[in-house]
C-alpha cells in the first residue's frame, strides 16, 4: 500500500483494515516506526548547466569559486515530494495507528525544523519568473521561489498532527545521517574515524528545539546505527508517553558538560526522560 496514495486505506490487507476480524493469531498491536521521508535526487539538467559555466564564471565574472552550487537544482524521487510524503503520507500511518489503538508512535523527522529558512526547505525549489515574484498569496513575502519543496514545513506539521492526536509518540530529531562501518552490538562501543580532542568513542547528546546545532554546530551528526538503536530504546518507554527531542551523538572528548548522558540508547533515552522536557510546537 502506498502511503502517498489517497486510497491507503483501502489498499491495506484486510487484518489491518478490520482488525477485529483478523484471522492472525496475535491482533495485540502495540507499537509503530514511522520512517518515510521525500529523497532528493539532482537534476542532471542542472548539474550540466553549473558545469557549462564554470569556465565563464572563472574568466568573465571572477568569481570564486567558479562552480555554483546554489545553481544546482533537485527533484523528488518517484515524484513523491514533501507535501505528499512527509505530510499526507505520515498522517495516514498515524491515522492507521489509531484504528489500531497503538500504544506509542515512534517518528523519525529531522532537526532543523525550527528554522523556516533552513537549507533543506529550499530543496526541490526553482526561481520563480519575474512575473511571478509575489507568493500567491500576493503579500510578496516568500522567498521568490517555485515548486515542491519546504521538507521540514511539512514534517514539522506532520509532527504537529501526531501531538494533536493525543497518541503517545516519541519524535526522534536526527542530525545528519551517516553510515556506520562498525558491526559492533553496542552503541557503547562503536568508534569512528573522528579523534578530535583525543577521543574516538560517541556518546548521545539529546536535547529540544534545535539547541544542539548552537552548542555542536557541525558536529550535529548521529550514524543510522545509531539512530535505529534510538528507536529500537524508545519502544520501551512507558505507555502514553509523549515527547519530542533532538539527537545526535558526538565524540566523548567534545561532550557539553550539558549533555552529559550515558553511551547506550536505552540509558540515554531513559536519562532524558527524567528531565522531562520535550520539543515546542508553538
Amino acid at each position: 500500500s502506498d502511503i502517498a496514495s489517497p486510497t491507503f486505506h483501502e489498499d491495506l490487507p484486510s487484518c489491518l483494515r478490520h482488525p477485529s476480524a483478523s484471522e492472525l493469531p496475535d491482533n495485540d498491536w502495540h507499537a509503530m516506526i514511522v520512517c518515510t521521508s521525500a529523497v532528493p535526487v539532482l537534476s542532471r539538467r542542472s548539474l550540466v548547466s553549473a558545469v557549462l559555466a564554470t569556465p565563464w564564471n572563472k574568466i568573465v565574472r571572477r568569481q570564486q569559486p567558479s562552480f555554483d552550487t546554489k545553481a544546482l537544482r533537485f527533484k523528488w524521487k518517484h515524484g513523491g515530494y514533501p507535501e505528499k510524503v512527509d505530510y499526507h503520507g505520515q498522517l495516514h500511518q498515524f491515522q492507521l495507528a489509531q484504528s489500531l489503538d497503538m500504544n506509542n508512535v515512534v517518528l523519525i523527522s529531522s532537526m532543523g525544523g525550527t528554522d523556516p529558512k533552513n537549507f533543506l526547505n529550499s530543496v526541490g525549489k526553482r526561481p520563480r519568473r519575474w512575473w511571478k515574484k509575489k507568493n500567491r498569496n500576493g503579500d510578496g513575502n516568500d522567498d521568490d521561489m517555485d515548486g515542491h519543496g519546504n521538507l521540514l514545513i511539512w514534517k514539522r506539521r506532520a509532527e504537529q498532527y501526531l501531538v494533536e492526536t493525543g497518541l503517545g509518540h516519541v519524535i526522534l530529531h536526527p542530525g545528519g545521517l551517516f553510515d556506520d562501518e562498525s558491526t559492533t552490538a553496542t552503541t557503547a562501543d562503536i568508534t569512528h574515524n573522528d579523534t578530535s580532542n583525543g577521543s574516538t568513542d560517541r556518546v548521545f547528546a539529546l536535547d529540544v528545539d534545535d539547541r544542539l546545532g548552537t552548542r555542536y554546530g557541525r558536529q550535529t551528526r548521529i550514524s543510522r546505527s545509531e539512530l535505529a538503536d534510538l528507536c529500537v530504546a524508545s519502544l520501551s518507554v512507558p505507555t502514553g508517553t509523549k515527547i519530542s527531542l533532538d539527537c545526535i551523538t558526538v565524540p566523548s572528548g567534545a561532550i557539553n558538560s550539558n549533555d552529559s548522558h550515558p553511551t547506550s540508547a536505552q540509558e540515554s533515552l531513559d536519562a532524558f526522560l527524567t528531565l522531562s522536557k520535550t520539543a515546542s510546537y508553538v
